[in-house]
């Protein structure tokens, strides 16, 4: 998995998951942290993957800042659910320079 968060044009933080091919397209991902979770969905499928976006919300954002590990949750086609665990070090340095 790639995560990647962004500023919009409009001044919105965007969470984008590269995930691996072969998932369930029309259920979308799911970033959690701790009690707050947020819909991801697909946008493109490509050779090295198939994206998710979402514009994440104030509340996500609060929780990424504080937090200190997050899981991106998405269903395989073949391997069923599945969540992909990674540390939030440097998230609230790396937004705050965004």
């Amino acid at each position: 998995m790639q995560a990647l968060l962004v500023k919009s044009a409009a001044g919105n933080y965007v969470a984008q998951f590269t995930l691996p091919l072969n998932v369930a397209l029309l259920r979308g991902a799911q970033l959690v942290q701790g009690e707050f979770g947020q819909r991801a969905e697909f946008v493109v499928c490509e050779a090295g993957g198939c994206i998710a976006r979402a514009e994440l919300t104030d509340e996500m954002v609060g929780a990424l800042r504080s937090g200190t590990a997050a899981e991106v949750r998405f269903i395989s086609l073949s391997a069923g659910p599945i969540k992909v665990p990674f540390s939030l070090k440097g998230v609230t340095a790396g937004l705050r320079s965004l």
